[in-house]
């Protein structure tokens, strides 16, 4: 094989040298034992079991005759596989009975490798061409000998022969064949269990080692040995009734030797009379003969209901067998036809019957009963009766109906079935009073109450003509409150199926009756029910309608129906429909309905009128109202004024006004005043839980005004006023007002100096009022002498102020609770914020400070200022020691000078590092003031002024 060029110049150009592919496993060979001249050759695939590189293009399977030795790896032939995935083909066309080598080599891409080990395999040998040739040498009755000789060993198709032979037999008439093998070597064989007088067939195969089989030899048949024949098993008898035989069968015999039959002996001979009980004297026996491929005979003029005989014999040249046989009973026929009955005795509802009992030969089988047919003549029903007993000759008959016509007849009935009827005999019964009617019913008649509709079917046994119907009644209940005389009273006489009945009471009870008469008489009641007329609107209205008792918010009415009447008992009460009036206002009746014969109104206004109304509602429709009943309601407490408005106020003065209430509940006698004081701005200790109301006046009831007196200034009250009548005082309503500002504070004393507590940025002051009765806080007012203003914000002798942050020359540095100032004193300038405003340290200059008492009150306030105190001030922070504490006499202390020169070193980084410190906290203490100061000036905490109920930027003088 050529080796392309671009595979070597491939190879050339590798650093490793190129391997051929070969398979590591030699193939794998197997027969195909329906064509000996084929192996079929399969291996591994060389992804699997190969070595060398790759790719592979496909492979190639060598073969040849089997030569001995190694080395040689020369084959004569080779089948190509172009495929890489194919590992198996089938290599023909081989001699039989011979060996041969196989190898495989892999075909690549850079050409074809050595050749795989080599399998070494024989093909199978031929089939045999001839088939052997068989005989039968020896019969018995249950055993055949075979015998068999091979043909020539040229036709075998292989040097020897498999072992055994393969024997095929059946019975001739069977179908199928049954397999045998055979030693081949003994020349011959026992077939055994065999069955007697049975042909059989036979045919044989011989095989190649290979169970290659050769044809099949000529079939042969024999019959086996004859014996006696056996007998048959059992005996079945079937008699036909309509051709009056009698078949006798029997099942072919199952014994081995039952084809040894050649033909089958019956008889018949009847034995006794059934239904007579009584046997055949001299009986006639019948015989058949029928061959052996029968199992059945069939005997004429058989008698019915008789015990019979039957046997069945088998028999053939070497004799007879056994007799079977079956004693047995033919079957019944039906009965023979009987004389027509007589008429014995006749009433409306019943007959009597005679007739001739029936001999027992006619009866043709097992009696069972006499049946009778009645046939009504004039309505063509029919229905049957029985009488079970042979002997009994005699029936009555109840259910026959009275002025009617019938047919009756007799018949024999046996175990076969009914024997023909009899002629028919004809009678007629007599006359009976009718039975009562159907479907009788009453209803009311909805536009009559005094009127009764009854409605009924003529009876269900109608069977003599009625001459007409009677209508009655009786009365039960009047108005179903009172009961009725009970007596009958006959309505009419009609001939009709419904009637009117006129003249009775509306809503009440009735027992209704109907009845027919006939030329037997009248008939039974037929009771059409108790039932009511229909109802009517009651004209009447309940009576006794009375105020039986009444409170301040409820009224209870009681009332009563009529004695049993048809004005007020026409119908059937459903309820009392009521209607409540308030005669003082227009406000909606109350209406409902009530089964109570008593009403109670409850939630009613006191002290007013009601008008109460009430009638019946029944089920025919309402009635009429009552006369109107009037009642009143008992005063009660009153509802609150309707409003309370201030009209004026001073320091010491609220004048109100008030409205009558909405719900007076009664006579308002008079109105009651009262005030207690609940919130006072300028006493921080006042408890307004511990205050209780005072009456301030009692006023007539047409007085809607009043003037509170004698108030504090500046003080919230909460004021109430009620409404009384006789039950009492009613619900309060309340309003809350601020007297007037105290005007005229006395103005703080100018503030004392203390300069012990006093610094470069403050002043110590402290504050004294002679009055500080009605002051609720204190302002302290800072102002720069000679300074430039920023803004004027308030006027205090000329002067403006406002917050520090709106002008720092003139400004109210603190707002302070008016508790404990007094004592405590206050420092001016400690840049802390008091009531909204920045007490700002102290600058360097002249400075005077003013205390103003302030009064406020609701949206109002009012400032009275102190003589001004000038004080200078540096603007340097300077520690004043404390009054109390004095300062400390020891001297610095000396450090001493440092040791060495490492002490130096560790003193110039502690130094460096304090500075650094203390600068970190001044830039924080700067950015911090910074943004405090961005923050007041924003939200305007800074320093708001009193004014109104918020801080702003000036105060009010």
């Amino acid at each position: 094989m050529e080796i392309p060029l671009a595979i070597i110049i491939l190879l050339c150009m590798s650093s490793e040298a190129f391997e051929l592919p070969y398979l590591r496993t030699p193939p794998t060979v197997t027969p195909d034992y329906l064509a000996p001249r084929n192996l079929i050759i399969s291996w591994r695939s060389w992804e699997s079991d190969g070595g060398g590189d790759g790719p592979i293009t496909g492979y190639e399977v060598l073969y040849r005759y089997a030569r001995n030795g190694s080395g040689d790896s020369s084959y004569d032939y080779s089948r190509t596989v172009d495929s890489n995935v194919t590992t198996s083909v089938v290599i023909g066309g081989l001699d039989v009975e011979t060996d041969y080598d196989f190898a495989i080599v892999v075909v690549g891409e850079g050409g074809a490798g050595s050749p795989s080990n080599k399998t070494t395999y024989k093909t199978l040998c031929a089939a045999p061409s001839a088939p052997l040739t068989l005989s039968v040498s020896r019969i018995e009755t249950d055993e055949l000998e075979i015998t068999w000789e091979l043909p020539p060993p040229s036709t075998w198709g292989c040097s020897e022969l498999g072992s055994q032979v393969f024997l095929q037999w059946k019975q001739s008439l069977s179908t199928s064949f049954t397999l045998v093998y055979m030693d081949r070597a003994l020349g011959s064989y026992n077939l055994s269990l065999l069955t007697p007088c049975i042909m059989y067939d036979l045919k044989a195969q011989f095989s190649s080692p290979s169970f290659l089989l050769s044809p099949e030899s000529e079939v042969i048949s024999a019959t086996t040995a004859k014996t006696e024949p056996p007998p048959v098993s059992y005996v079945n008898t079937r008699y036909a009734e309509d051709s009056m035989e009698l078949e006798v069968t029997w099942p072919y015999p199952v014994n081995y030797n039952r084809m040894c039959i050649e033909e089958f002996h019956v008889t018949l001979t009847p034995l006794r009379l059934v239904a007579c009980e009584t046997d055949i004297v001299s009986p006639v026996t019948q015989i058949q003969v029928v061959l052996a491929n029968s199992t059945g005979v069939v005997f004429g003029a058989v008698l019915p209901y008789t015990e019979y005989n039957a046997t069945v014999t088998s028999s053939n040249e070497l004799g007879k067998s056994e007799v079977t046989f079956k004693t047995g009973v033919t079957s019944e026929t039906l009965p023979s036809v009987m004389q027509a009955v007589q008429v014995a005795e006749v009433s409306p509802r019943s007959v009597r019957l005679a007739w001739t009992r029936i001999p027992c030969e006619d009866v043709h089988g097992a009696f069972y009963q006499y049946s009778f047919l009645f046939t009504n003549n004039q309505t063509g029903e029919t229905f049957s009766r029985q009488s079970g007993d042979i002997d009994v000759t005699e029936l009555s008959e109840r259910t026959v109906l009275p002025c009617m016509s019938y047919n009756v007849q007799i018949r024999a009935v046996s175990g076969a079935g009914n024997g023909p009827w009899s002629e028919k005999q004809r009678f007629r019964t007599t006359p009976e009073v009718s039975q009562s009617v159907r479907n009788s019913d009453a209803s009311a008649v909805d536009d009559n109450p005094n009127a009764l509709l009854v409605t009924w079917d003529v009876p269900y046994e109608v069977y003599c003509p009625i001459d007409y119907y009677e209508v009655s009644y009786k009365l039960l209940y009047k108005f179903q409150c009172e009961d009725g005389n009970m007596e009958r009273i006959g309505a009419a006489n009609t001939t009709e199926t419904a009637y009117t009945i006129t003249g009775l009471l509306p809503y009440s009870t009735y027992d209704v009756y109907v009845r027919a008469h006939s030329e037997a008489g009248f008939g039974y009641d037929g009771r059409a029910g108790i039932l009511q007329t229909a109802q009517k609107v009651p004209t009447d209205t309940p009576i006794e309608v009375t105020v039986a008792s009444y409170t301040n918010d409820w009224l209870h009415f009681s009332f009563r129906r009529r004695d049993c009447s048809e004005s007020s008992w026409s119908s059937r009460l459903i309820a009392y429909v009521y209607q409540l009036d308030n005669l003082d206002n227009t406000s909606q009746p109350l209406t409902g309905n009530s089964t109570a014969n008593y009403l109670r109104f409850e939630g009613l206004i006191p002290y007013t009128r009601y008008s109460f109304r009430v009638k019946m509602r029944t089920e025919a429709g309402d009635g009429p109202y009552s006369d109107p009943v009037e009642g009143r309601t008992n005063e009660d407490e009153p509802g609150p004024p309707a409003s309370l408005t201030i009209l004026n106020k001073t320091e010491s003065t609220v004048d109100i006004a008030w409205d009558a209430p909405t719900a007076p509940n009664g006579i308002i006698l008079n109105y009651t005043v009262q005030y207690k004081a609940i919130e006072k701005p300028y006493d921080p200790y006042f408890a307004p839980s511990s205050i209780y109301f005072v009456e301030a006046a009692l006023v007539g009831p047409a007085v809607f005004t009043y003037k509170l007196e004698s108030l504090e200034p500046g003080t919230k009250y909460s004021i109430r006023v009620a409404a009384l009548t006789a039950p009492g005082a009613g619900e309060y309503i309340y309003r809350e007002a601020f007297t007037e500002l105290k005007t005229d504070i006395q103005e703080p004393e100018k503030p004392a100096f203390d300069p012990s507590r006093s610094s470069g940025t403050s002043v110590f002051i402290y504050i004294y009022s002679s009055d500080p009765t009605y002051v609720t806080s204190y302002l302290i007012a800072v102002k720069k002498t000679s300074a430039r203003q920023k803004r004027t914000s308030v006027v205090i002798d000329g002067e403006s102020y406002g917050t520090y942050n709106e002008n720092p020359d003139a400004y109210i540095a603190a707002e302070v609770p008016k508790e404990g100032v007094n004592s405590v004193g206050f420092v001016v300038g400690d840049g802390k914020m008091y009531g909204g405003y920045l007490n700002a340290p102290l600058g360097e200059g002249t400075y005077s400070v003013r205390v103003g008492a302030a009064s406020k009150a609701e949206d109002a306030s009012s400032v009275s200022w102190s003589e001004p105190l000038v004080r200078n001030a540096t603007g340097v922070p300077t520690t004043s020691p404390s009054p109390t504490q004095k300062p400390d006499p020891r001297p610095p202390t000396n450090p001493g000078p440092p040791k060495d020169g490492s002490d130096s070193v560790g003193i110039i980084a502690g130094v460096i590092i304090a500075v650094l410190v203390v600068l970190i906290i001044i830039g924080l203490v700067v950015y911090y003031m910074r943004l405090r100061r961005k923050r007041e000036v924003e939200d305007g905490t800074a320093g708001t002024p009193m004014e109104e109920t918020s801080k702003k930027d000036s105060v009010k003088v």
